[in-house]
């Protein structure tokens, strides 16, 4: 996520650049007064880390969404796909007890089912490689936040920093 996108970060910056310090009646600036801006600068940025937290949990508790349901229907396709065998091996074993020409029927719907099956792993197989592609943009997405929250600690830090010389 781009910082410029979180509008709070705009409102720090502009805050940054407009506050003003009391000054110290023997030359600098009042150490009280800037210990108030550096409070205030802190307490935006916490603000904008839960923001980000809350939506980083909201994205996670998605993907457990996601997932579940994608385990749901993994189970349906196995649970559709044993009932196809069980069904094919019944027409199988008919068509071994009937006539040449139920024989010949009965390959022919066999091989159906076969495609059925085909169709329902290409369709699985599909719905996995789906899972693993969020799951990856999940965890891009993750890495990004975790950049972002490193480079505000760096840039409060970096504040911190220039106030203390």
């Amino acid at each position: 996520m781009d910082l410029e996108q979180i509008p709070e970060m705009t409102e720090i910056a502009r805050y940054i650049e407009n506050m003003e310090f009391r000054k110290k009646a023997l030359g600098g600036i009042d150490e009280e007064s800037a210990m108030e801006h550096i409070s205030i600068i802190s307490n935006k940025y916490e603000q904008i880390i839960r923001s980000l937290t809350e939506e980083k949990e909201h994205m996670n508790d998605n993907a457990r969404e996601i997932q579940n349901e994608y385990q749901k229907k993994s189970e349906e396709i196995i649970d559709s796909m044993s009932q196809i065998n069980e069904y094919r091996e019944h027409v199988l074993k008919k068509a071994e007890e009937e006539a040449t020409g139920i024989v010949e029927e009965a390959r022919a719907r066999a091989a159906e089912i076969e495609k059925q099956i085909e169709q329902l792993q290409n369709e699985y197989l599909k719905k996995e490689q789906e899972y693993k592609k969020k799951t990856e943009e999940l965890k891009k997405e993750g890495a990004e936040f975790c950049a972002d929250v490193r480079e505000i600690l760096t840039q409060i830090e970096n504040l911190n920093n220039g106030t203390e010389e």
